[in-house]
């Protein structure tokens, strides 16, 4: 009777193992298929982000804005990214030299090659000293948009629009 016992709670004590084996197994590949799930979620919005958005240029449309309180980059020809910190930080610099009338090397200068979807008059000043790419800001210094220069053969520059790019910083998905 002892031994039948011991047997018992021996059995017992094993189906009881393996069914919280069975449970945390389950546990874990569930936890693995969110996490792969989850994973494949973000990989897919890090490939779609950041979402560009770029107006056509014509004198019936404006170049769209980006907005100071969310994340943004502008991608100019060769790749280059400016990222919205750097931009500010260059359209502040052009805002004290209007304030304090002292342009360097003619800059800030005035910019109405394209139209922005915002008022005011538009400024521009070079974010490296390459003096290729150039920040379109405002007179308070709200960042228009990026253009980039190319030298003609007469002399002069044409100025083409940058890619505006809306960047998504994170991604909280809850799944049931």
């Amino acid at each position: 009777s002892i031994l039948n016992l011991t047997f018992i709670s021996t059995s017992l004590v094993t189906t009881v193992f393996e069914e919280v084996k069975f449970q945390i197994n389950t546990q874990i590949h569930y936890l693995i298929m969110k996490l792969l799930s989850i994973s494949g979620v973000t990989m897919l919005f890090s490939i779609l982000a950041p979402v560009n958005s770029m107006a056509i240029v014509s004198d019936a449309q404006f170049l769209p804005v980006p907005h100071h309180t969310q994340p943004f980059s502008y991608l100019c020809q060769n790749r280059r990214r400016h990222n919205k910190s750097t931009l500010e930080n260059k359209a502040r610099i052009g805002k004290r030299g209007l304030d304090d009338n002292r342009f360097f090397n003619g800059y800030p200068a005035y910019f109405d090659e394209f139209n922005y979807n915002i008022n005011g008059d538009k400024w521009l000043y070079p974010i490296d000293d390459n003096h290729v790419d150039f920040v379109v800001f405002t007179r308070d210094a709200h960042v228009t948009g990026v253009v980039f220069r190319v030298p003609l053969d007469n002399g002069r520059y044409s100025y083409h629009p940058c890619q505006l790019e809306f960047v998504i910083t994170s991604l909280f998905i809850i799944l049931a």
